[in-house]
């Protein structure tokens, strides 16, 4: 910012804050002291809307003979995407703005009141003192990773929420599934776990076939160790014995 304001005169660079919305979006434009040249106006995400932006952009150019235009905007969602690729075929350069440094801004001020355009006043403050960040929208192949990124977090959140839905079906079924309570000899307990992965492939079979003790302790030992072999789980025998319950405790 100090490159681009040195020895210039800040009467002549344009302040354009822009408060994104998907339909009605809006827009000031002010000097660097915040002497308002075009009041607060709305446009639409469109070719009429951008044109109508950019004329007033460059009216107010023309007015001050501008040397320097400062574009910015809130990062809000994927509202800002559209404006910024319209306003970067114009040739702006337009700084991204995260919400976080709105909400503090306007809170310093002590004015908890939210109107368009007191954000837009705060956007253009926020613009003026450098608090925001250059950004470019992502285009090809990093574009399709942020969004194959996007859908594996959701996936992967829930994949989390039906584990966690299992764990306490089998809970309820089948207490010592995730683990035996074993009595230390000094003292004391720990659990000891019944699968090395409780999401592996003996673990599912288990959870598919045999949800319930009782159709365990009906197998047996042996009959465990046959399943086993039959069906690739590689259970090692410790696991086959851990299975085992006494009827007494089911």
């Amino acid at each position: 910012m100090a490159d681009l304001l040195r020895g210039v005169d800040l009467e002549r660079v344009l302040v354009v804050p822009i408060d994104a919305a998907k339909f009605n979006p809006k827009a000031m434009v002010a000097n660097y002291f915040g002497d308002v040249l075009a009041y607060p106006f709305f446009f639409g995400v469109n070719r009429e809307g951008m044109a109508l932006l950019h004329r007033k952009i460059q009216e107010c150019a023309r007015r001050v003979g501008a040397q320097r235009i400062l574009v910015g905007m809130e990062a809000t969602g994927h509202y800002h995407e559209p404006i910024v690729a319209a306003l970067e075929g114009y040739g702006y350069q337009v700084t991204l703005i995260n919400p976080c440094t709105t909400a503090y801004e306007r809170s310093s001020a002590l004015n908890w009141a939210k109107t368009d355009d007191l954000d837009l006043a705060t956007l253009g403050s926020i613009l003026a003192q450098n608090k925001g960040t250059d950004s470019r929208l992502l285009g090809g192949v990093y574009s399709e990773l942020r969004m194959a990124a996007r859908a594996r977090r959701g996936e992967a959140l829930q994949c989390n929420r039906l584990k966690n839905r299992i764990c306490r079906l089998m809970d309820g079924v089948w207490r010592e599934f995730q683990g035996l309570l074993v009595t230390e000899p000094r003292g004391g307990a720990r659990v000891e776990p019944v699968f090395s992965d409780m999401w592996g492939r003996a673990a599912r079979f288990f959870m598919r076939h045999y949800p319930l003790p009782q159709q365990v302790a009906e197998l047996g030992e042996k009959g465990i160790q046959a399943l086993s072999r039959a069906h690739r789980l590689y259970l090692k025998r410790t696991t086959a014995y851990s299975t085992e319950f006494d009827q007494g405790s089911m």
